[in-house]
């Protein structure tokens, strides 16, 4: 016999569940700002959601499907907050990448819990893997962006294009979160405007070429 599953004082079953894996995220990326990515325990996030066990169990089989939620989440929300906010803007490569860059900026600063799964996300092999995987599909919506404003270009001319994001993006990531961290002293408009012209030098060179 099937189970019912019924409202509880109007909310729906599928949104109690929705909600508590939004519970165990927020409770997961709270215990990361605290302890870090590698001292994250189940029990903590549990106590911290205010739920039991059983519910964490409902959506993640251990910690590392978690941190991986965590992770996947996070880069998805960048990947559409960034392409939201380039495809406001004019078809001008330059405008184009200091929004790019301000965006992922500011995704980091104004949540610093971000920041630190992102920055010791490296830490744990499989959410490297994660980590690399995020980095390559924000990279190739940067070469899409990049080749919006091109227009029409053929398969070899948009490999390089692709292949110079991914490398140009990776450098970014890196050296954005060491600005995060305080260790790079460069005011934050200059510091956006340069990524961004560094962006645009290494595409319009690989374009030209």
């Amino acid at each position: 016999m099937s189970t019912v599953l019924r409202p509880f004082r109007g909310v729906s079953a599928e949104q109690r569940l929705a909600q508590r894996r939004a519970d165990l995220l927020d409770a997961g990326l709270d215990e990361i700002a605290e302890v870090g990515v590698a001292k994250l325990r189940m029990s903590s996030v549990c106590e911290r959601a205010g739920l039991t066990q059983r519910y964490f169990y409902e959506h993640f089989r251990n910690r590392d499907e978690l941190l991986d939620a965590l992770h996947e989440t996070m880069i998805s929300d960048l990947i559409t907050r960034t392409v939201a906010a380039v495809e406001a803007e004019p078809l001008d490569l330059k405008v184009r990448a200091r929004v790019a860059v301000t965006t992922f900026l500011d995704f980091f600063t104004e949540e610093p819990r971000r920041a630190r799964l992102y920055t010791e996300g490296a830490t744990l092999p499989a959410l490297a893997t994660r980590k690399a995987e995020g980095i390559r599909r924000y990279a190739e919506q940067a070469a899409r962006q990049v080749c919006a404003v091109y227009g029409e270009t053929d398969a070899k001319t948009q490999a390089r294009i692709a292949l110079a994001a991914l490398v140009v993006v990776n450098g970014n990531a890196v050296v954005t979160l060491a600005w995060h961290n305080g260790e790079i002293d460069t005011p934050r408009d200059e510091y956006i405007d340069l990524l961004a012209q560094i962006f645009v030098d290494a595409l319009v060179g690989v374009h030209q070429h």
